[in-house]
This record gives structure tokens, C-alpha cells and sequence, in this order.
């Protein structure tokens, strides 16, 4: 009790903070994980832009796995609605488990903030809601996980031992969120639902590419 009420007083002060007790790409259906992946790529596809980027690639070749499956995960853990229609992963995000309250912190000095002043290491960090309390030995601090090329190549990690651990890609997907097979199984179906949208933005942004002329 003493911990929600402290977590409340820490969102009152800092109106700007956004609570997301349920949040919103994990409780949407199928179809409106298709629409907001377009929102994502069409932007990025018209700008002729590399897609995720390459932060994304880095840590997904370092561990072999695919950059736009691992920012799907990264969606659908810590997907955040902003302004103008914009919507992505924030690598400000905090969950405490215990508690079952998550912020949206508006910058690394605020979560730090945060982390400071609690007592429990069973909170998701960051960009793929990394889980300090089960991956404490892969960082240094549980403030490391705010970093998004740590975060990110922690959760890539992660990712690719929860893959190789069965050829069910629904499955596999999903034991980066649980090894409880229907949790894991409602997780992966899910995120594969953003995934293949994505990639279908993504291969259309390739062959746009291998089109283009060469000038030598």
C-alpha cells in the first residue's frame, strides 16, 4: 500500500508523467496492431529513411536476430501514443511489478529519479521493458537499461535465447515475455501480428532501393 501511494505522490508532482496501468498496444486487437504499424513505417517509407534504424540493426546482428522482430517487441512493451499522430517505443518506461504501476517518464534524468528512490529490483526498464530483477547480471546498474543501445542489446539477447529455444516462432517470441506457454503464446501472436505489418513496409522500402539508379 505504502509503495502505490508513494508511486502516486511521484506522478502528482510531475504531472507530465504519464500512468499506463493497462497500456494500450497490449490490450489492442489484431487489426489495430496492423493500423498502427503502417502509422510507423509510411512516414519513414516516404522519407526513404533505414528502417527501424541503426541502433535497431546494431544490437539485432550482434545476436542474430531479425531488427524489425526486435522492434516489434519494443512496441508492443513500451508502444507510446505522441503528439500528432505519432506513435513508437519510449525508452523512458517503467513498470514496477510488485507495485503494478508503470510511468512514461519524459527523460533519463526523470527515471533515474525513479529508480533512485525505490527499494524493489523487479521493475521493466526502458525501451523492451527489460526486468532488472531477472537480468541484473547483464548490466551494472538497473539505471544502464535507460540507455537504448544497452536496452536494446540486452532485450536482443534476450530475445534470441527465448528464439533458439524452440522452432515455434509464437512460442519463441513469446518466452521473451513468459515461459508460461498460453501467456507466452497470446504475447507472440501479437507481436508477430506487428512484425509481419512491418516488414511488409520494409521489404516495399528495399525494393524501392535496389530500384533507384546508380551514379558513378
Amino acid at each position: 500500500m505504502l509503495k502505490t501511494l508513494f508511486f502516486l505522490m511521484l506522478l502528482n508532482i510531475h504531472p507530465g508523467w504519464v500512468d499506463k496501468p493497462t497500456p494500450w498496444v497490449q490490450q489492442a486487437q489484431p487489426q489495430e496492431l496492423v493500423q498502427t504499424a503502417t502509422r510507423i513505417a509510411q512516414p519513414v517509407l516516404q522519407a526513404r529513411q533505414s528502417f527501424p534504424g541503426s541502433i535497431w540493426k546494431q544490437a539485432a546482428k550482434t545476436h542474430g536476430v531479425d531488427p524489425v522482430l526486435l522492434y516489434s517487441v519494443a512496441l508492443f512493451e513500451s508502444g507510446r501514443q505522441g503528439g500528432k499522430n505519432k506513435v513508437g517505443p519510449w525508452p523512458f518506461a517503467l513498470h514496477f511489478n510488485q507495485a503494478n504501476i508503470s510511468i512514461y517518464a519524459l527523460s533519463a534524468k526523470e527515471a533515474r529519479f525513479v529508480l533512485a528512490n525505490v527499494t524493489t529490483d523487479n521493475v521493466d526498464i526502458g525501451l523492451g521493458q527489460v526486468n532488472y530483477k531477472s537480468h541484473k547480471d547483464k548490466v551494472q546498474r538497473p539505471e544502464d537499461l535507460l540507455d537504448p543501445k544497452i536496452n536494446l542489446m540486452v532485450a536482443s539477447k534476450i530475445l534470441a535465447e527465448a528464439l533458439s529455444s524452440t522452432p515455434d516462432p509464437e512460442l519463441g517470441v513469446g518466452r521473451y515475455h513468459s515461459w508460461t506457454e498460453w501467456r507466452a503464446r497470446a504475447y507472440g501472436r501479437k507481436v508477430l501480428t506487428i512484425f509481419r505489418a512491418l516488414k511488409v513496409f520494409v521489404e516495399k522500402q528495399e525494393a524501392a532501393s535496389e530500384r533507384q539508379p546508380t551514379h558513378g
